[in-house]
């Protein structure tokens, strides 16, 4: 019934995915990396601004998402390449160690200055800065969004649909199964149309998270427009009550609206008849009976008759 997106922490994420065993291994790693790094060669002062670095990514393993470790573990290599250092290390190799340090400690420079323009278009709410990133480089924010999330969610609001298509394809290669994306991608389809790629997208979501609130008050709005009034219904009552959102109810008295017209055209029974048109558009009835469907597991329609008899 509760639906986790991956760990925000790479131990807690090591732990889920290789147990007990894999989360060792990963800290045996360090272990090892520290001993080496503590019996070189280099100065004092080297192995404590090492250290620290090494303590630092520990840091970040501890809020960054999964795909970031690319440049994190580049990072990693930086503190522990002079480890490998020693007075009867060959001139060859010391050289090759010192490209590599160097390369290592731009490449972080470079990773630094793009983490830093993400801060700055979160604190000051400007996506301009996000766009001109080099998002190939620095792709994902610490919270495991893809940065394209953010430039799809300014297309959808322009009225973009198109282009918000495109970055929300972009942003799904990184994270497949970010629900908010397949959702608004979803959405981005249904407005400009496109009903068989929307409803979908809205499936794929559902499969993932099958309470998720925003894809079952939109794929319930596509079948109501198709006249797929009891597909629209069934997904509907499926919002969980501490869930609805300010426009359930204005959903629920159109769709239930429609539900009774179909339900007097099909029955016979007067008494009946005129309990379904004295309610049809009974805003505080209609809500009330999808409540008790919640409660009772009884489709729209049976749960109507129950409380009329």
């Amino acid at each position: 019934t509760v639906f986790y997106q991956r760990a925000h922490n790479d131990f807690i994420q090591l732990l889920v995915e290789n147990g007990i065993m894999g989360l060792s291994l990963y800290l045996f790693f360090f272990l090892v990396g520290l001993i080496r790094l503590f019996r070189s060669s280099i100065s004092i002062a080297l192995k404590f601004i090492l250290l620290a670095g090494i303590l630092a990514f520990i840091n970040f393993s501890c809020f960054s998402f999964p795909l970031e470790k690319v440049e994190l573990l580049i990072l990693l290599f930086l503190f522990f390449i002079p480890s490998f250092y020693t007075t009867s290390t060959k001139k060859t190799s010391k050289l090759f160690l010192l490209g590599g340090f160097i390369s290592c400690f731009c490449f972080s420079l470079i990773w630094l200055i793009e983490e830093i323009k993400y801060a700055d278009s979160i604190k000051n709410n400007d996506v301009e800065i996000v766009q001109n990133m080099n998002r190939s480089f620095y792709s994902i924010d610490p919270a495991c969004l893809p940065l394209e999330w953010y430039i799809a969610n300014r297309y959808f609001e322009r009225g973009e649909y198109k282009k918000a298509i495109d970055s929300y394809l972009i942003s799904l290669s990184y994270n497949p199964n970010h629900v908010h994306a397949i959702n608004n991608l979803g959405s981005s389809y249904y407005k400009i149309k496109n009903y068989l790629l929307a409803e979908g997208e809205y499936k794929k979501v559902l499969k993932i998270n099958p309470t998720f609130t925003e894809t079952l008050m939109n794929y319930s709005s596509l079948c109501f427009n198709s006249q797929r009034i009891d597909e629209a219904m069934g997904l509907i009552l499926k919002v969980q009550k501490e869930q609805e959102p300010k426009t359930y109810k204005m959903y629920i008295t159109e769709i239930g609206s429609s539900k009774i017209k179909l339900m007097i055209n099909n029955n016979e029974d007067i008494k009946f008849r005129n309990y379904l048109i004295q309610n049809i558009k009974n805003e505080l009835f209609l809500y009330k009976t999808a409540s008790d469907c919640k409660e009772s597991s009884l489709c729209f329609e049976d749960q109507i008759r129950l409380n009329f008899k």
